[in-house]
């Protein structure tokens, strides 16, 4: 008896520690140039699967954003069967909270230097519109903007950037001014320096803004080596304004077109940022105000003979010049031109979730498929990924995902496990019951 008792009191702690359907894998480095993990997996009864996984690169952490479902295979178990591929999409914080996810699955593992370059010309105390419908200035929407970037909100709401993040405030209008003393995480440091934003009177209409771009860029390349961990540079600029000033002449550009050879200089900086093993930088540009086309300027093909910067910036922002700044063959990130602070922040947002969310990927099995492993492989331009998960089917079929209905496979386990054992004391009772009776008719 008492080695039956053993054999099933095993056979309950086994069920009862059965993997739940969020399996996880190992991750695999490949052929393919990054970091392959199946992160969870639920297995369907009927319809639809489905896969977590991450791609991260190998340098920074980051997930590697605009993978196509064209590039993924699902093979089933060890022999040549394939599952069919619905749709891949990445997954979101609110989505991992409804379905039980664990949390940690996303965390962003990217540490960053972010430097934030503000424009501080004349033009940035024109009033704009806040989210309450009140007035303000360019320059205080620009300080809340880095506020929302960097600093958690009263209700303790996370920001974008975390207190691991390292800042440096600079700001420029006809000269550069550094408003940090260091690249700092501790965000007590950070009130000082936009409180000088908001305080700073403006000497000109004039903007060093490339001299500025420039600073940024000189200081990123020169504080890449400090810190621990794998950090990302991230450089946010925040302007209203074309480039107005050229400070290695100390002269004023009279000439939209005169911007032409200092752009190609900040392009030649950037690439260099990139060159090699360097993880290059990512550029936000911020233009606060319309990207239009007026007499002199052109968004497409960018300024005429005729373009003035003081006057045309007071029409339009140079979204030609700083769209080559952040396109092909410039830096990653990207440019907006709005004075909607929702809108600028849901930019930025947008593009940091992309590259930290985990993917999702909908599968179908099939008819008469039960495999006992995934293997999900990954082909890039690099080579190829391939990661494998044991299927928790094979020991608990696990509850089709979102379903709440019905108990769960664990709980069943401990049913069945509580029942077996109660089996082996029913014997022994009846036995007990039996003497009880015959005593008390002697008696």
């Amino acid at each position: 008896m008492s080695a039956l008792r053993c054999f099933l009191l095993g056979l309950s702690l086994s069920l009862a520690s059965a993997p739940s359907a969020h399996a996880q894998s190992t991750a695999q480095a490949g052929s393919c140039g990054a970091d392959l993990e199946i992160l969870w997996n639920d297995e369907p009864r009927t319809g639809e699967g489905l896969m977590g996984f991450s791609l991260r690169g190998q340098g920074t952490q980051e997930q590697l954003g605009g993978l196509p479902i064209s590039s993924l295979s699902l093979n089933l178990g060890t022999g040549s069967s394939t599952a069919n591929l619905i749709s891949l999409s990445q997954a979101r914080p609110d989505e991992a909270r409804r379905d039980g996810l664990p949390a940690d699955l996303f965390d962003d593992p990217v540490r960053y230097d972010a430097f934030f370059a503000v424009d501080l010309s004349r033009s940035m105390d024109r009033a704009t519109k806040g989210p309450d419908g009140a007035e303000r200035s360019r320059r205080e929407l620009a300080v809340s903007l880095i506020q929302r970037i960097a600093v958690p909100s009263e209700d303790g709401s996370a920001s974008l950037l975390d207190e691991k993040d390292r800042l440096f405030i600079s700001g420029f209008d006809d000269r550069v001014y550094r408003k940090s003393s260091a690249l700092d995480s501790d965000r007590s440091a950070l009130r000082p320096a936009l409180a000088e934003l908001l305080e700073h009177s403006p000497a000109s209409e004039n903007t060093a803004l490339y001299a500025a771009i420039s600073d940024s860029l000189n200081l990123i390349r020169q504080t890449r080596s400090s810190g621990s961990g794998p950090r990302e540079s991230i450089l946010f600029v925040i302007t209203d304004s074309f480039n107005g000033r050229d400070l290695a002449a100390r002269s004023n550009i009279t000439s939209c077109r005169a911007n032409d050879e200092p752009l190609k200089l900040l392009m030649e900086q950037i690439q260099a940022l990139s060159s090699g093993d360097s993880r290059g930088v990512r550029l936000f540009i911020l233009a606060l105000g319309e990207d239009k086309l007026i007499k002199g300027y052109s968004p497409e093909a960018g300024p005429s003979r005729s373009c003035r910067p003081t006057t045309v910036q007071k029409k339009t922002v140079d979204g030609h010049s700083f769209r080559t700044l952040t396109g092909e063959n410039g830096a990653e990130g990207g440019t907006i031109a709005s004075e909607d602070e929702e809108d600028l922040f849901t930019f930025i947002q947008e593009d940091f979730d992309a590259r930290w969310m985990p993917y999702q990927l909908r599968y179908n099995l099939g008819a008469n498929h039960a495999p006992s492993s995934y293997s999900l492989v990954v082909k890039r331009p690099e080579g190829s990924c391939e990661a494998v998960i044991r299927s928790s089917g094979d020991i608990v079929p696990p509850i089709v995902r979102g379903t709440t209905e019905g108990p769960s496979s664990a709980e069943m386990a401990l049913v069945l496990a509580s029942l077996m054992l109660s089996l082996l004391f029913v014997p022994r009772a009846f036995t007990n019951l039996g003497e009880a009776l015959r005593s008390r008719r002697k008696s």
